[in-house]
């Protein structure tokens, strides 16, 4: 099924998917990749398979087994085809170096409160950082608050914290850059 899924994708020129385990079986994901790699390969292209482990953020095991799961998982998925590892949830720098040094595939983190710094990221062997929702979990909070001061309190104040002048908005997003 996924390998049907992923023609219309190819098609359309897509360079890259993000394919995860969650509670599924490590063996059930290896299989997808495996099919997505093959059909990729069978239409000359060369997909990059993000493949996704939910071990932190599912707590698949116990806290004590982490990351040695994920190097297991990493090396199987790199096995089956996939083109780098993604590890949401994990904000231990000693565990994401840990997992780091022992895999093959680039490492992706997930951006969130308590992870240590990009720069520090990259010294410990992390190639790339997802957002993930961080960023419009953040913009959502702040429409959130600032609707209640406004419909609740008639605060009119909060509609001048930190905004972005309106010609600056029309520069974001006009078309002539």
């Amino acid at each position: 099924m996924v390998a049907e899924n992923i023609k219309p994708l190819l098609d359309a020129g897509v360079a890259g998917i993000n394919i995860e385990d969650g509670h599924d079986s490590a063996d059930l994901l290896a299989k997808k990749i495996a099919a997505i790699r093959k059909v990729a390969e069978g239409q000359g292209v060369g997909l990059y398979i993000n493949a996704r482990t939910d071990v932190y953020l599912a707590g698949l095991v116990n806290p004590a087994e982490m990351v040695s799961e994920c190097i297991k998982r990493e090396k199987q998925y790199a096995e089956a085809g996939a083109s780098g590892i993604f590890v949401p949830v994990v904000t231990n720098g000693e565990e994401i170096a840990q997992i780091a040094e022992h895999t093959t595939l680039p490492l992706n983190i997930l951006a969130m409160p308590g992870l240590p710094k990009a720069d520090h990221l990259a010294n410990l062997g992390v190639k790339r950082l997802s957002a993930g929702t961080g960023v419009s979990k953040t913009i959502w909070a702040t429409v959130a608050k600032t609707a209640k001061a406004f419909l609740t309190h008639g605060d009119f104040n909060a509609f001048n914290i930190e905004a972005t002048p309106a010609n600056d908005l029309q520069t974001m997003f006009s078309s002539d850059k």
